[in-house]
């Protein structure tokens, strides 16, 4: 029997409460030093993502939310503050409005806005309710995130491949020459597409089949490499056959490599996608759906 499952998003509203906001209740969980667009992919936080319009802050963060659970309203458990250029601190909360399900699990999406928003050099600010879950599991948090800070230091200074520019030559060869390649890259292609992929990461294996289109495209000239962290290169190997992985990859092996390589490349989240053109300069780094918006402006595969 074939089963039909509706997915219906829970949609919410993030509001600017700053004259309800109390300190004491909040648990900062993480921040960054940033510029927008910004877009998180923590395992401890629900997915943000923060984007600045003229003057205005607009963006969205998704939760789970539970229908057999008495404690269903977990998206009201989480606050996000930006203090912009100017130094205002815009909090802004989420609010819930309504709900949907998908079988016994359901999703929270919250939307959010704020005015008289001043673009530049930003700080994001994550936070947790304050109550004794949320700390205990916050000294485990950072009790774990201090052994893992010191491994991903150690595996950074061992990297030699560097953040690319936009607009400057990100020469592939030289800057990928550490790790293993698998599989080999046209490298007369017009454009070569650089991806930022992790195996734990469900948007980056959903591209596979674009990306391996992408790669056998004759009609767009376009070559496809990844670049990927593990800690087990033979299992990376398997993730290729199982997943059906068909362009070329560079493989990093370490175990705090994953999280090294990322920070090596000045980004946030997965998957990154690099687009150079025939001399290998930079015209674009893109996050995610902003990548798709790069390929419709191409036109059609």
């Amino acid at each position: 029997m074939r089963v039909i499952v509706l997915i219906v998003l829970l949609v919410s509203t993030f509001s600017a409460v700053a004259d309800r906001i109390d300190a004491k209740d909040w648990l900062l969980w993480t921040e960054y030093k940033t510029q927008l667009p910004f877009h998180s992919a923590l395992t401890i936080f629900p997915p943000v993502s923060i984007r600045a319009h003229d003057n205005r802050l607009t963006g969205a963060i998704a939760a789970p939310y539970s229908m057999s659970d008495d404690n269903n309203r977990l998206i009201s458990e989480f606050l996000v503050v930006v203090i912009d250029a100017s130094g205002k601190s815009h909090f802004l909360q989420p609010k819930l409005n309504s709900v949907g399900f998908a079988e016994e699990q359901g999703i929270a999406m919250s939307l959010f806005e704020s005015t008289s928003f001043t673009d530049g050099d930003v700080i994001v600010r994550l936070y947790k309710a304050n109550n004794e879950a949320n700390r205990l599991e916050l000294e485990q948090y950072l009790q774990a995130k201090a052994k893992n800070n010191k491994g991903i230091k150690q595996a950074l200074a061992q990297l030699t491949i560097t953040a690319p520019k936009l607009g400057k030559i990100w020469d592939v060869d030289k800057q990928t020459r550490q790790g293993l390649t698998l599989g080999a890259r046209d490298q007369s292609a017009k454009w070569t597409i650089v991806q930022i992929y992790s195996e734990g990461c469900g948007f980056c294996r959903k591209a596979i089949p674009k990306m391996n289109a992408l790669n056998n495209d004759s009609d767009h000239d376009i070559t496809v490499i990844g670049l990927v962290g593990t800690n087990n290169t033979d299992g990376f190997k398997d993730h290729m056959t199982a997943s059906n992985i068909s362009y070329p990859f560079v493989v990093y092996e370490g175990e705090f490599v994953e999280s090294a390589l990322l920070q090596a490349l000045g980004q946030l989240g997965f998957p990154t996608y690099f687009v150079l053109d025939e001399n290998e300069k930079v015209l674009g780094i893109y996050v995610g759906n902003e990548f798709d918006e790069w390929l419709e402006r191409l036109g059609p595969l």
